[in-house]
């Protein structure tokens, strides 16, 4: 939960994440949580189910929220009521969406705008698997060629990372949204990395064609990797 939620009087919870943690409410309240793509899909959905047309600014943010999530529904973690709660939103705005997911991905690159040290800390989430703690970062990137001007510092910074937070290796997942492919970059390599059956191509870096989804494919990825790891 976001910090802060113990000394807080929960009224409600959307969310679309794996459940986890101490999560404890004072009473009784609503709890949605369902495996769709985005929150957005879930939030909007309960304005269309009220009766309440959100203004186009609001739509435009709900819609850039599912955008991001899913990579403009690419990922598989798309559902159908993903796709059904966009084709709404697009009627409410004024915008095309289609165009604007381009420029939104242009605009919102990491690469461009952060240093390497924002970079792998902008949407970083640390797992705990078979008793190692690590963290995933992931970035949304149209094309590889500024990540390929910065991998160094990139590494450097995960490195940094992984040693100020204790944890046994930091991951960063670059997604090309064009190609619906992913590089991944760790601070660290071992032996179980062997086992990933994936191209290499630098030290720590992976080529990870068709892999967009951090929590669907990368993560139980990595959890096998670590498991097999522990059997050899």
């Amino acid at each position: 939960a976001v910090n802060g939620a113990e000394e807080a009087e929960i009224l409600e919870v959307l969310d679309h994440h794996r459940l986890g943690g101490g999560l404890k409410s004072t009473q009784p309240n609503r709890f949605i949580n369902e495996p769709v793509g985005s929150t957005c899909t879930l939030v909007a959905r309960q304005f269309r189910a009220s009766g309440i047309t959100p203004k186009p600014g609001i739509a435009l943010c709900m819609a850039s929220g599912i955008i991001s999530d899913t990579l403009f529904l690419r990922s598989p973690t798309t559902t159908d009521t993903d796709r059904d709660i966009l084709k709404w939103l697009q009627t409410l705005c004024d915008v095309d969406l289609e165009s604007y997911a381009t420029e939104f991905f242009e605009i919102g690159s990491a690469l461009r705008s952060c240093t390497p040290d924002e970079v792998v800390r902008e949407d970083c989430k640390e797992f705990e698997e078979h008793g190692f703690r690590f963290s995933i970062s992931q970035i949304e990137e149209i094309g590889f060629d500024l990540f390929w001007d910065r991998k160094d510092d990139l590494r450097a910074s995960l490195e940094l990372l992984a040693e100020k937070s204790h944890l046994d290796f930091s991951a960063l997942l670059i997604t090309d949204v064009v190609s619906n492919g992913s590089l991944l970059l760790l601070s660290h390599e071992s032996e179980e990395w062997d086992e990933i059956n994936y191209p290499r191509l630098d030290r720590n870096l992976y080529q990870l064609d068709n892999v967009v989804s951090r929590k669907k494919q990368l993560l139980p990825l990595i959890a096998q990797l670590i498991e097999t790891s522990m059997r050899s």
